[in-house]
């Protein structure tokens, strides 16, 4: 297993990543979008990586939330939508799975990937904001 830490620039803002990669080639990813206060560390975002892990899964953590502090909800969906995209336009992945949290709901509800893939995405959403 490999875990990378690095960091995807978007509109100007540096949005810190963990990359998590089997050791074979998958072509299966969880994104995971935390919410506001909600670490990828805390238990919902824990036992799921592991779970997609263990099924074969690469998982990819958006680390922003400690810009959160400094970005409105629409710059915020923006910049994770724009980390997304740019970190799958690196990537070939055949199934796409999101796990949203809060504030990251908002910002996959939103999200082109769900629309521009929606054969190869699925959804497990948590804490929904209505926007």
């Amino acid at each position: 297993m490999k875990n990378e830490k690095s960091s995807i620039v978007c509109s100007g803002i540096e949005v810190p990543i963990t990359y998590i990669q089997q050791e074979t080639e998958t072509t299966y990813l969880a994104i995971f979008l935390p919410g506001k206060g909600y670490t990828t560390q805390k238990p919902l975002f824990y036992y799921a990586t592991s779970l997609y892990v263990e099924k074969g899964f690469d998982a990819l953590h958006l680390d922003y939330n400690e810009l959160l502090q400094d970005l409105d909800k629409k710059n915020c969906k923006e910049v994770i939508n724009q980390a997304v995209q740019s970190f799958l336009q690196k990537h070939n992945y055949s199934k796409i799975h999101f796990v949203a949290k809060s504030i990251g709901t908002y910002a996959l509800v939103h999200n082109p990937t769900t629309k521009r893939y929606p054969k190869q995405s699925s959804h497990l959403v948590n804490t929904v904001i209505i926007s």
